[in-house]
């Protein structure tokens, strides 16, 4: 069970940076480049990105990789990081028990 959790633990660690390597790169290449500087209400972009102080405009799944997949690695970079809390607090009970 401490091998599935230590595992399940580094493959989230190891996703979230994928993840946040990923929409790091989005923004620096694809979006940075390719984004509308004026808003397009029939083409769905209406959401203002700021890009070093130029607006950018975009539309709901471009908004969603630029706003939100960010916070979805921060969140399992944190998941990780507590199972590997409670896995060391689980070993620590343990070889305290032991002991006694």
């Amino acid at each position: 069970m401490d091998r599935i959790i230590n595992r399940l633990g580094a493959g989230l660690a190891v996703m979230g940076l994928i993840v946040g390597l990923w929409s790091g790169g989005m923004w620096n290449v694809y979006y940075g480049d390719g984004l509308h500087r004026r808003p397009d209400r029939a083409a769905g972009r209406v959401h203002v990105e700021n890009m070093h102080g130029v607006p950018l405009y975009t539309d709901n799944r471009e908004h969603f990789i630029l706003d939100d997949v960010p916070y979805l690695s921060i969140g399992l970079i944190g998941l990780a990081g507590l199972l590997h809390w409670a896995q060391e607090r689980r070993v620590a009970r343990r070889s305290r028990i032991r002991a006694m």
